[in-house]
């Protein structure tokens, strides 16, 4: 009985802090839509980028706004045949017949009702993607031909984050909390000929290439829903720190230091 309680307060919590999350991006969308007159104003900002601006942040913000209503239609849920309306199901996807269960009122039939009322709102969840099983971003390290590393970093989140490249620990606590997006970023380390360990290392800025362009200054990446990043590291550039490696291994840590995604690449040894 404890138990089932307990997995129904876990599934509203989730659909409350899903809810407060979409509420701050909303926020957050909103904000930067009406700094965009601003800027135009302030002429930091051509009126043709501040219009194709304003369309993506109009359509993020009734995506939102749609998402949010969900959830808090979800919320109200008092049974498990009320979540059927805010499962979408494909239109050629038959709905599949409904069991008649008589459940008595008993401990055991209380469990049954919660698990059935569990899985009933924690599919439409994850089938919207409020709800993903795994790590929130996905990375991996792929050793080119030509010597160089692809870097490549996937959002499996269902809301925007951003990615600082490159992003030393130390600098780690830059984030600004009242930011609509979850902030992340790239920590190298290296382990060299002769050593057992790896070591803290950051690689020279334009040891950093993205679409072909060797990165200038720090750049932070906004990645939507679904989106992948793929950037490019020219190990040769570790030359200019003394340092010769023989395996990456590469780190998205979230503003607290904690790894949420690790990819290690080894590189071919010397003739």
């Amino acid at each position: 009985m404890r138990k089932a309680q307990r997995a129904l307060e876990v599934v509203r919590d989730a659909i409350a802090r899903q809810a407060a999350d979409r509420a701050k991006a909303l926020r957050g969308a909103l904000a930067e839509q009406e700094g965009l007159t601003e800027r135009v104003t302030a002429r930091t900002m051509e009126p043709r980028d501040a219009n194709e601006g304003n369309r993506r942040l109009a359509a993020q913000v009734r995506e939102l706004r749609q998402e949010i209503a969900e959830l808090n239609a979800l919320a109200a849920v008092q049974t498990p045949a009320q979540a059927g309306p805010h499962v979408q199901r494909p239109l050629d996807t038959p709905t599949p017949p409904r069991p008649k269960i008589n459940l008595k009122p008993t401990p055991l039939g209380f469990c049954l009702w919660v698990v059935v009322f569990v899985a009933a709102i924690a599919a439409p969840l994850a089938y919207r993607g409020f709800i993903r099983f795994g790590p929130p971003l996905r990375l991996d390290a792929i050793l080119t031909d030509a010597g160089a590393i692809r870097v490549v970093c996937r959002n499996q989140t269902p809301l925007p984050v951003t990615l600082d490249v490159p992003w030393p620990e130390e600098t780690s606590s830059k984030a600004d909390p009242s930011q609509g997006s979850k902030r992340y970023g790239i920590v190298c380390r290296i382990r060299e000929h002769g050593a057992d360990d790896y070591r803290l290392i950051v690689p020279p800025l334009d040891a950093w290439v993205y679409s072909g362009i060797p990165l200038r200054e720090p750049k932070t990446f906004t990645l939507g829903r679904d989106m992948t990043l793929e950037l490019r590291l020219d190990v040769a550039k570790f030359a200019q720190l003394g340092a010769v490696p023989r395996s990456l291994r590469f780190t998205l840590t979230d503003t607290s230091g904690r790894p949420v995604a690790t990819a290690e690449v080894e590189l071919p040894a010397d003739d």
